[in-house]
């Protein structure tokens, strides 16, 4: 059935992407930080245009309204597909401008494929693509696997009115605490435990191999957060095989299958029910899955 809506409806879908926009906009400092520490002037400036495009767009679209508005469950749909689409196209003008793609829709296309986590990519010159760029390929990544929603309700972002339809809309259907807000920053936890904790083995591997360090540590935290959100990208063209080290592979592969699991199960598995693991029907398909 097609949903008719009226122009107050269109006003709450735009305020609600805005304050998105916002919020991509200020994690654009990570890349612009990293752009500065390396020198990466040209860098530096493709983030600062970046977030003076989100911060513009963002509060146009926040200012339609001046009120909050109440969010219902056909709202919250149409703002979470909404706000992908603009978050994919505010996110690809930094990588668009960096001179690495050959057109404006191949940086959108890598910023939608970091965003879902698809792991295809365009990018021209993959292995002398400027640091402050990788990372920022990566965060997409990192935000898109935990999903843009949960980032921003995890934060507190304006979206109370309205959380559990946003959360629900974004193909959410894990209750681990009573509080939608709370069990958003527990997906966060979880995920900064295991990719902080498996970015840390990798680190010690490379470094140990030859790697420098700040290097290293770079690397090691891009490689745990693709493994984790099971995205595909990766700082080299090579992708794992460029590091020729069978620990930073497993590493990754371990980081993989935590990834694939739900966080429903994390959360059984955190409170001390580590045999829900064996008896979970997810991950005996998945243990029982044929090889080829």
């Amino acid at each position: 059935m097609w949903v008719r809506m009226r122009w107050q409806d269109l006003g709450v879908i735009l305020h609600f992407s805005g304050i998105f926009v916002v919020g991509l906009g200020i994690t654009m400092v990570i890349p612009l930080a990293t752009a500065l520490v390396y020198g990466e002037w040209s860098a530096a400036f493709d983030y600062i245009a970046g977030m003076g495009v989100a911060f513009a767009l963002g509060m146009a679209m926040i200012s339609v309204l001046t009120k909050r508005p109440r969010v219902t469950h056909v709202h919250a749909l149409a703002i979470t597909a909404f706000a992908w689409a603009v978050a994919a196209c505010v996110a690809a003008v930094p990588l668009s401008l960096s001179g690495n793609y050959v057109s404006y829709l191949d940086a959108v296309f890598d910023a939608i494929s970091g965003f879902t986590v698809s792991g295809l990519t365009v990018v021209v010159d993959l292995d002398h693509l400027a640091l402050s760029h990788n990372m920022w390929r990566h965060l997409t990544q990192f935000l898109g696997g935990q999903g843009i929603v949960v980032t921003a309700l995890s934060l507190s972002l304006g979206l109370k009115g309205g959380a559990f339809s946003l959360y629900t809309a974004e193909g959410r259907d894990e209750k681990i605490l009573p509080n939608v807000l709370h069990t958003a920053r527990f997906i966060w936890i979880v995920t900064l435990v295991y990719v902080l904790a498996g970015a840390a083995v990798v680190f010690a591997v490379l470094v140990n191999s030859g790697m420098a360090l700040d290097r290293g540590l770079l690397h090691s935290l891009w490689i745990a957060v693709a493994a984790f959100d099971t995205g595909g990208f990766a700082p080299q063209r090579m992708n794992l095989m460029y590091y020729h080290n069978y620990l930073v592979e497993i590493v990754a592969l371990v980081l993989m299958m935590a990834g694939s699991i739900n966080f429903g199960l994390h959360a059984t598995v955190w409170r001390g029910n580590s045999g829900e693991i064996r008896r979970n029907l997810e991950t005996r398909v998945l243990a029982s899955s044929p090889r080829r």
